[in-house]
């Protein structure tokens, strides 16, 4: 595994091919709690939620971090509200969305523990289930 995380360290994120509409929408269905969204011309990765506190919102924010500095590569991540969280990834070198941008995506759902907000589970019950 640490290979593995050596390799993808090393590439830059410029150095992985921009990925088509098509690939998006492919790659798409293996992030469920992730949304594609257009700035402009240029594809990005979203995901927003609300978690149970400031604490929580931190320790995402730090977990994600984590995650974002082993593969060396960064999304954008903000608190507002207190315990609103968002996320936004792409390739910003390339203005666009890589293969580089959805292993991102999918190391944090699979590593970063979310405490949800009550609220926020009653009102998207699929986000506990990730």
């Amino acid at each position: 595994m640490a290979d593995a995380v050596a390799e993808k360290k090393a590439r830059t994120c410029n150095d992985w091919p921009k990925l088509t509409e098509e690939e998006i929408a492919e790659r798409l269905a293996q992030l469920p709690t992730w949304t594609l969204i257009k700035d402009g011309d240029i594809n990005k990765l979203e995901r927003r939620f609300v978690t149970k506190n400031f604490q929580a919102a931190l320790d995402f924010i730090n977990g994600a971090g984590s995650v974002a500095e082993r593969r060396n590569h960064h999304p954008d991540l903000s608190i507002t509200g207190y315990n609103n969280v968002h996320v936004v990834v792409f390739s910003h070198g390339l203005s666009g969305l890589t293969d580089n941008d959805i292993e991102l995506c999918k190391e944090i759902d699979a590593e970063v523990k979310i405490v949800y907000s009550q609220k926020w589970l009653r009102e998207n019950p699929l986000s506990g289930s990730f």
